[in-house]
């Protein structure tokens, strides 16, 4: 397995420029961070007179239609590369809309008439995927080390020998595809900005390999005034739109100090792990730019975005207005919260599970995306607000931030992936942002009148920073202070003169205060809600300036205060931030274990001389043994010990019963992994709201139950309308031994049947 690059994290991400010309100067300059720069080449797939590609009816010669092949998306490769598939591996029938489409609400548990239709619900054939395998080109690195050793040697052997590797593993191990059989060729017009100043071939070949990767620095956007850390590009598609090689730019003035033992190296090395992840995420297809070729492995691989593509008029989210590719209704949707801020989000069937499990919301829409953007039109990272702990938002955040299950689910509803939510990395926590909130979380403000609403006393805060008390992040991984600040003085008088003052809040984000002059400052980008954020001090350097904020992170060893206790323990993967009471006036790093008995979590917690106290609820507080007047107070388990409830948010294939232990309840009701990682991906329903001129496949209505011959997936769905139950019994949920239990009903209950049962019903009816 060849797994050599990769990418992340970046303040400032674009991800497509346009190449126009071949001499790479021109194609610096027009650089274009709307539109998607991808040629597309035809790959073959499978043996000769193999089982092909599943997706071959859909692919994109044939999507041209009456275009040529060298056509305006590009290029399409030498004809040696084209495979002419013998195999149709997906059952495909056309319908148009139905009533499942409903336009008035997008809950995932609706009422069922005899007539409901569902969209065809398909397995994948996981015979045909194999780890993604990612090559990475590092011949611009190398050039630069022989010009210039002494800037470039440390930086970029830590690139290509530490942290583009280890990306690549991980999404190697976390992300399948059907795998390409012959060999990538691409050619220096695809990729013009990749190819060095000495190279003069036309092309580079690389076999065995199903994504390429260009590591370049310090060009192009770099040598501006105000670099970024990172830019991102796709430029190159296979015929079935997936992208097969992209170019990633990092600018090195942002890790000077790479090479460093001291607190700056460290974090520089971290940061350049979390931008490979971050830029490589947004080649895999978390772009805006690249969401009109997503394809729905439930519909056999046919685009979500009918085709040919056609550009339109949209206002972005930045309020100017552009003509781009809009992705249709059943992959982006447009939203505007109740203060009146215009957003969009992913309604993908995968994400909207992940999203409902994540926030315990059963209503949930879709996965909202930054609408901060200047630099794409609809977004192409999560927005803060919600996924503030996630890597893939757009800023870079003094704290650590992880791939979760919702950028997973995002990849795989691309059509190009199979995600593993439980891979050799260990099975992805769930984001301890807004996690279980509900649904008030997603649809109200963060402040109401001065005060946190209660369901986000877990997330905000309201204590003006100056005067703001020292607690635990979201996580319970660090601690900090309120990042709430009056923009009224603030400017002028700064209280942390490390940051650049952001501007004051926007006129829809002043009503929550009575003073409308507050707002966060570190989380502007967030609707400038105030969470516990801010650094409690400073480190100065010998002037008394301030040179860095200083966290006390219980995961970071060298951030350990001056007044800890011997019994606090830090740089710990284990430890944890707890809250106190007393005499205390900051929380306490504690190593925690999670032990599970009877259905039930306890959080053992270390509290030196081999003692240990137990949180058995969530909120309680325990005295501390050795201290006279200090407690602590338990967080809740499910942010201590996510793994235990709902791991990897069910993998959007099942529900999560919040609060109980191996919570999933998956779709396949025979599936007993932990994640539902062996169910199908059911759709949301109803299905979102849909433009007129889309077309929705559904099941055909032959009852099937076998994997259809020459067909790469299996079809669960039994037939296309669900039949109601006799009058004299219902269909209750599974008991834990799997078995359906049939009991009386009168028609007085079955007119009081919650939304629950009758999503059951549709599950067990399904299988």
């Amino acid at each position: 397995m060849r797994v050599l690059t990769t990418t992340t994290m970046t303040v400032m991400t674009t991800t497509s420029w346009r190449v126009a010309a071949l001499a790479k100067e021109d194609a610096w300059s027009a650089i274009n961070v709307n539109r998607r720069a991808s040629n597309v080449h035809v790959l073959q797939y499978g043996e000769d007179g193999g089982r092909g590609h599943p997706y071959e009816q859909y692919s994109t010669h044939r999507l041209l239609q009456s275009q040529t092949e060298q056509s305006s998306s590009g290029s399409t490769g030498e004809a040696s590369n084209e495979v002419f598939f013998e195999d149709n591996r997906y059952p495909v029938s056309t319908m148009t809309p139905t009533a499942a489409a409903s336009t008035e609400s997008t809950s995932r548990a609706p009422s069922l008439s005899p007539t409901t239709q569902f969209p065809t619900i398909i397995s994948y054939d996981a015979s045909l995927y194999e780890p993604l395998r990612i090559e990475m080109d590092s011949r611009q690195l190398q050039q630069l080390v022989q010009s210039n050793a002494q800037k470039y040697e440390y930086l970029v052997t830590y690139i290509t020998e530490t942290a583009a590797p280890n990306a690549a593993t991980f999404w190697s191990n976390h992300l399948s595809t059907i795998p390409v059989s012959g060999s990538i060729t691409v050619y220096q017009d695809d990729c013009p900005v990749s190819w060095t100043d000495n190279d003069t071939s036309e092309y580079h070949t690389f076999n065995n390999v199903d994504l390429v990767l260009y590591l370049i620095l310090d060009e192009g956007p770099c040598l501006e005034a105000d670099p970024p850390i990172a830019f991102s590009n796709e430029c190159l598609s296979d015929q079935f739109d997936r992208p097969i090689a992209g170019t990633l730019l990092l600018c090195s003035d942002n890790f000077a100090e790479i090479s460093s033992d001291t607190a700056d190296g460290t974090s520089q090395r971290q940061k350049i792990d979390e931008v490979l992840q971050h830029e490589l995420t947004h080649i895999l297809g978390m772009s805006g730019a690249t969401m009109p070729y997503w394809r729905d492995a439930t519909r056999g691989g046919a685009p979500y975005t009918p085709r040919p593509l056609v550009e339109e008029e949209v206002v972005c989210v930045n309020g100017e207005t552009q003509n781009i590719t809009m992705p249709s209704q059943n992959t982006i949707m447009e939203g505007v919260t109740k203060i009146g801020v215009r957003y969009f989000e992913v309604v993908t069937p995968t994400v909207r599970n992940v999203i409902a499990n994540q926030f315990d919301c059963e209503d949930a829409t879709g996965a909202r995306l930054d609408h901060n953007e200047y630099y794409n039109c609809i977004g192409s990272h999560w927005s803060p607000l919600f996924f503030g702990t996630e890597t893939l938002v757009a800023r870079d955040m003094p704290w650590e931030q992880s791939i979760t299950a919702v950028t997973l689910a995002l990849l795989e509803d691309t059509g190009w992936y199979k995600a593993n939510y439980t891979a050799s990395t260990g099975v992805l926590s769930p984001s301890s942002h807004g996690y279980g909130a509900g649904c008030n979380f997603l649809t109200n403000d963060c402040i109401v009148d001065d005060e946190v609403p209660t369901y986000g006393s877990d997330v905000f805060c309201s204590e003006i920073t100056e005067e703001s008390s020292i607690k635990c992040d979201v996580s319970h991984k660090r601690a900090a202070k309120c990042d709430l600040v009056d923009y009224n003085s603030y400017a002028a008088n700064p209280i942390y003169p490390y940051w650049v003052v952001p501007d004051a809040p926007p006129a829809e984000y002043q009503q929550r205060f009575a003073n409308s002059g507050l707002g966060s400052f570190l989380r502007y980008d967030a609707d400038y809600c105030p969470t516990y954020s801010a650094p409690p001090d400073f480190t100065l350097d010998g002037n008394g300036d301030p040179t860095g904020p200083h966290y006390m992170d219980c995961l970071v060893g060298d951030t350990a205060p001056e007044d800890a206790y011997g019994f606090e323990t830090f740089g710990n993967d284990d430890s944890r931030c707890f809250n106190t009471i007393g005499s205390i006036d900051r929380p306490l790093c504690l190593t925690i274990e999670c032990i599970e008995s009877g259905g039930d979590i306890t959080v053992a917690v270390s509290v030196g001389n081999g003692q240990k106290i137990a949180c058995e609820t969530d909120g309680q507080v325990l005295d501390l043994p050795g201290l006279n007047y200090v407690q602590i107070e338990c967080p809740r388990r499910e942010i201590l010990c996510p793994g235990s409830f709902c791991p990897a948010n069910c993998s959007g294939r099942g529900m999560c019963r919040h609060g109980v232990v191996n919570g999933c309840t998956c779709f396949d009701r025979e599936d007993t992994s932990p994640t539902c990682e062996n169910s199908p991906i059911i759709p949301p329903l109803p299905i979102p709201t849909l433009s007129p001129s889309i077309e929705v496949e559904l099941a055909s209505n032959t009852p099937t139950s076998e994997t259809s011959q020459g067909s790469g997936f299996i079809t669960i769905v039994t037939s296309n309308t669900i039949e109601t139950p006799s009058p004299s019994s219902t269909v209750m949920p599974p008991t834990e031994g799997g078995a359906a239990v049939e009991a009386p009903k009168s028609a007085s209950s079955a007119a009081k049947a919650t939304p629950l049962l009758l999503w059951a019903l549709f599950l067990l009816i399904l299988i």
